[in-house]
């Protein structure tokens, strides 16, 4: 016993002391057990058990973690990516929850942010435009076929129908070829429409009940129209395969139906287009002069130059001098069907004649590639090298072969396999920056001297202009003097003050959209630029941290002030220390007009202090918050 009391106490002696710590809470790790268990079973496996287990207070923890999680996710700056997986599982959660998808889409219909519904709106207008012409892949008709159809519509005589001048029940007993009925005209100085120009190849004879004992050709109208009645058909009385123009002039080249003796009435010599919308095959009309009123379903609508609406019902168009309705007839599935197949028809023709240069016989073969574009008069440009990339297009050096001379080609993002909605639609927004472009003359605007189009089809148009490589921005750019940015400043708002003479809002001023030729400022991309002829617009766009405070109302409503305010933030950017690029107090949500607000006083302004005291008068007036305070282009003219 004694020597085994010793042996005890030697190994004790002999034995490593219980260890230390900082504090004596301790808890097992019982995740890392549970871990360890779970690596015997399948993920799936695992979770089926997992389900089986009765504990209340376990599962009230995981939402306690799911809650905390999205409120993290609510709380702080995430990607776009991030905000729609959350939304979409909420709204997957809700549901499993037993809330009916119908009501909770009764419930999203409720948001008030009109910004909101501004991003679903131009997201379903780019769908719209993208899938335009998806319905149909492939076009049949050669060029060839394109120039012997478009050639015979352009010099073919019209007559009229017959003795009786009307389009009778036989001649439309096939409701499919209608796109539009006109009549109810009022107004006009009471000239009858139907003896203006060609309108007696439209007129309409409506049918017996007999012959249509449904009355289908009434479409929605609750009691027949007063004549005269004019109709719209597939490939009859078009000069233009665009679509059939209205407006004043007697000349059926001009205007295929004129709606007024001459355009003293106030309705211009080409006032809209009707057309056929590729993807939903609705009437579409586009306005070609100042504005043009609609009453659709109760709501009026004002448009202006360019701007184009569907015709799903019934409607109204006022065009001052007159008035008229337009409607479309009722067709059973079956006649729908055929009535598509020809609206796809008519786009297939609308692509088809869109304009392309023939390569001369002098241009070597080997220049026939995706590299290069024909354009008038024997002009082949090849490209040189990239200049620079922005949101939507690229800008390259190309090199005109004939001249010589170095322009810039503006080529928007493609791919090979874009069907032709997108390859449309490229060539639609590229055509109106040219279009409005090519109309302004002012030496610190940019200079387009041509759009062209490629020999394949797949390749993207390229609007020729200026080759000027530098912009404000541009890092290799001379650091500007004080006096230098004045100038600067001086050039940018005379080309502002020229555009808002001619009703034109630039709507993305910023650094990179203004070009260096040393120290002469140019003005340029011109893509989101809009006409404004009534006073104010309400669309969305333009470079977040350069937008005016009036983009972020719920009722946007604004107009060229925009530009100012824009304006305004690239000369505090240039003449102060503030660098946007590099500022951490940008919130996230600064798009919020409430925390916009904040930003531009806790942030942005106090730049101004930074400035000489004789031009901080110019930065105030042009960062005014209110746009009717807000100081004008010219204004700022006269106080430099």
């Amino acid at each position: 016993l004694h020597k085994g009391l010793e042996a005890v106490a030697k190994s004790r002696e002999e034995a490593t002391p219980e260890p230390t710590y900082s504090t004596d809470n301790f808890e097992s790790h019982l995740q890392y057990q549970a871990e360890l268990l779970r690596m015997h079973f399948t993920p799936l496996e695992a979770e089926k058990y997992r389900q089986g287990i009765p504990v209340s207070k376990y599962w009230e923890c995981e939402v306690q973690l799911f809650g905390d999680i999205a409120n993290e996710l609510r709380g702080h700056p995430r990607k776009t990516e991030d905000w729609r997986n959350h939304a979409i599982l909420l709204k997957r959660f809700l549901i499993s929850l037993g809330v009916p998808e119908d009501q909770l889409e009764q419930r999203r219909r409720s948001i008030s942010d009109q910004l909101y519904w501004q991003h679903e709106l131009d997201c379903l207008k780019r769908a719209s435009k993208r899938h335009e012409y998806e319905l149909k892949k492939m076009w049949k008709q050669q060029h060839d076929q394109r120039q012997k159809r478009v050639g015979h519509r352009s010099v073919q005589t019209r007559q009229p129908l017959s003795n009786s001048l009307t389009q009778t029940a036989d001649h439309i007993s096939n409701l499919t070829n209608v796109v539009l009925f006109l009549a109810n005209f009022k107004g006009g100085s009471n000239t009858n429409i139907i003896d203006l120009s060609g309108n007696k190849d439209f007129a309409f004879k409506p049918p017996s009940k007999d012959a249509d004992p449904n009355a289908a050709w009434l479409g929605d109208l609750s009691e027949e129209p007063t004549p005269p009645i004019l109709c719209l058909k597939f490939g009859e009385n078009m000069f233009s395969s665009e679509g059939w123009v209205g407006g004043s002039a007697s000349d059926t080249d001009v205007a295929d139906v004129q709606l007024a003796p001459d355009n003293s009435t106030g309705v211009s010599r080409r006032h809209f287009r009707i057309d056929i919308n590729p993807l939903t095959c609705h009437p579409r009309v586009t306005v070609l002069s100042r504005n043009l009123r609609l009453l659709i379903e109760g709501n009026r609508l004002q448009l202006t130059e360019n701007d184009d609406i569907e015709i799903r019902s019934s409607a109204i168009f006022d065009l001052g001098a007159i008035n008229f309705h337009v409607w479309r007839p009722k067709l059973t599935l079956l006649e729908a069907r055929a009535y598509r197949e020809k609206a796809i028809k008519f786009s297939e023709e609308a692509v088809d004649a869109l304009p392309k240069y023939i390569p001369s016989l002098k241009s070597a073969p080997e220049t026939i590639t995706s590299n290069v574009r024909y354009g008038p008069n024997d002009k082949v440009y090849v490209y040189q090298g990239d200049s620079g990339k922005g949101a939507s297009a690229s800008v390259m050096a190309v090199k005109e072969l004939n001249s010589g001379k170095t322009f810039a080609a503006k080529e928007p993002y493609y791919k090979v396999s874009d069907n032709a909605g997108k390859r449309r639609d490229r060539w639609e927004m590229l055509n109106k920056e040219y279009t409005c472009i090519l109309g302004l003359d002012h030496p610190h605007i940019v200079k387009v001297h041509d759009i062209v189009l490629a020999q394949d089809e797949t390749e993207p148009p390229w609007m020729i202009e200026d080759h000027i490589s530098i912009c404000l921005n541009d890092p290799g750019i001379p650091k500007l003097t004080y006096n230098d940015t004045i100038n600067v400043a001086t050039q940018l708002l005379s080309a502002l003050a020229y555009i808002h003479s001619v009703d034109i809002i630039h709507r993305d001023v910023k650094p990179s959209n203004i070009l260096m030729e040393g120290t002469t400022a140019i003005l340029g991309d011109f893509g989101a630029a809009q006409r404004c002829v009534q006073g104010n617009l309400d669309t969305f766009t333009g470079s977040p941290i350069y937008l005016a405070p009036e983009f972020l109302e719920e009722q946007r409503n604004y107009n060229n002030k925009v530009d100012m305010f824009s304006c305004g933030m690239v000369l505090l950017e240039r003449l102060s220390k503030w660098d946007p690029q590099s500022d951490s107090r940008w919130p996230s949500n600064a798009l919020n007009r409430r925390m916009h607000k904040q930003w531009m006083r806790q942030t942005v302004l106090p730049h101004i202090s930074e400035l000489p005291e004789d031009i901080r008068p110019l930065l105030r007036g042009l960062l005014r918050r209110r746009p009717e305070k807000r100081w004008s282009a010219l204004k700022c003219l006269e106080w430099l």
